[in-house]
C-alpha cells in the first residue's frame, strides 16, 4: 500500500482518542503494572509516545526535510519518558498525547 500523508493523518489523529478509551480513568493497578523488567505498563506506553513525538519522530522529520539523508539520526533513548512521566497520573498523560 502506498502511503499518502492525508490517509495517515485519518489514523495518526484519531489515535490520541483510541488509547484515552482504553485506558482513561482505570485505576493505578490496570495501568502501571508490567511483565517485569525493562518491559513497559500501559502508563509507560503513553509515556513512551509522548516522549517519542517530543524528542525524536518530529525532529527526525525535521533533520530529513532539512538534510535529506546525509545526516545520522540521533539515537533514541527508549527509556527517557521515565523522566518525564513517573508519577504523572494516566489521565494527565492522556491530555498531554491529545494535545
Amino acid at each position: 500500500m502506498h502511503v499518502e500523508i492525508g490517509r495517515a493523518l485519518e489514523v495518526l489523529e484519531r489515535t490520541p482518542g483510541a488509547v484515552r478509551s482504553l485506558l482513561g480513568g482505570l485505576s493505578d493497578p490496570w495501568v502501571l503494572e508490567n511483565e517485569g523488567p525493562e518491559t513497559f505498563s500501559a502508563h509507560d506506553v503513553v509515556g513512551h509516545l509522548i516522549h517519542g513525538e517530543k524528542t525524536d519522530w518530529i525532529p527526525r522529520v525535521r533533520r530529513i526535510l532539512e538534510h535529506g539523508e546525509a545526516q545520522p539520526f540521533v539515537p533514541f533513548d527508549r527509556f527517557g519518558f521515565r523522566a518525564y512521566a513517573t508519577g504523572v497520573p494516566i489521565d494527565a498523560l492522556l491530555d498531554d498525547f491529545a494535545r
